[in-house]
């Protein structure tokens, strides 16, 4: 389904939640949302909204974010795009 551009992720009244929240966080934040195809929209059925959201929440909070092998998330999606901004900040 395109949306212009914006990933979208649907939850169907029969979603498993739990795999529901995983999937989110893996599309919203695998390399580190720099992916043109990062989930950037969810619709939610309406009798899952409130409990979908807690769980999202709860996980994302979760989510470890820095610049070390433990972390989940960085200021950047990779050694090349690290390699690539200092490459460029020299120039500026």
């Amino acid at each position: 389904l395109s949306m212009c551009g914006k990933s979208l992720m649907i939850i169907d009244r029969e979603a498993d939640l739990s795999k529901a929240v995983d999937q989110a966080l893996l599309g919203g934040f695998s390399f580190s949302g720099q992916c043109a195809d990062s989930t950037s929209r969810i619709l939610v059925h309406s009798h899952l909204r409130d409990e979908f959201m807690e769980k999202l929440h709860l996980a994302a909070k979760q989510v470890k974010i820095g610049a070390s092998p433990q972390t989940k998330m960085g200021a950047l999606i990779d050694d090349g795009a690290v390699d690539r901004y200092i490459k460029f900040q020299g120039i500026a």
